[in-house]
């Protein structure tokens, strides 16, 4: 947009400045690690194309076990999106955003189930990371995702003072 505008003549561009602008740049909740040992990382992915790459970064990370944490809203596949992860998870917790659009973490506990996954559902996002947290050795990886809505319902002040 911006080299669109600077081609329209409106404003000079510095390209040396977009650069080092672009190297800054961090976008929350896009493999968001929040805190270290165990691993907190949060991400957004809400679809199974989404889940498959978060799943293929995932597995270039070192850890021993990963804990799923898992949320989603209405019109969303949960069955897609846990068989991207199935193969990987060590424990699956599945939770509701607040939103009024947020599918039952009953659904979504049932569909780990149909997978052959073990799965706890709680309500409350930041108790479902809490949960998970307390299962969790130093060198594992709890991973928060499947809706934005779900990570901007967490007391991320509380997980990182667990």
């Amino acid at each position: 947009a911006i080299e669109n505008i600077a081609g329209a003549g409106i404003l000079t561009l510095n390209h040396n400045a977009v650069i080092n602008g672009l190297k800054n740049v961090r976008l929350p909740g896009r493999m968001d690690i929040i805190r270290n040992s165990p691993r907190v990382i949060l991400d957004g992915a809400h679809n199974a194309l989404a889940a498959r790459a978060l799943a293929d970064e995932i597995t270039t990370l070192n850890y021993d076990r990963l804990h799923l944490v898992l949320g989603m809203t209405e019109g969303h596949n949960p069955d897609e999106f846990l068989a991207e992860f199935a193969p990987l998870v060590a424990s699956v917790t599945t939770t509701r955003t607040h939103w009024s659009r947020g599918l039952d973490e009953q659904i979504i506990a049932d569909a780990a189930r149909n997978l052959g996954l073990v799965a706890l559902s709680m309500q409350d996002p930041t108790a479902a990371v809490m949960h998970a947290l307390s299962q969790a050795e130093p060198n594992d990886i709890v991973l928060v995702t499947g809706s934005f809505y779900v990570l901007g319902d967490l007391d991320t002040e509380i997980i990182k003072r667990f």
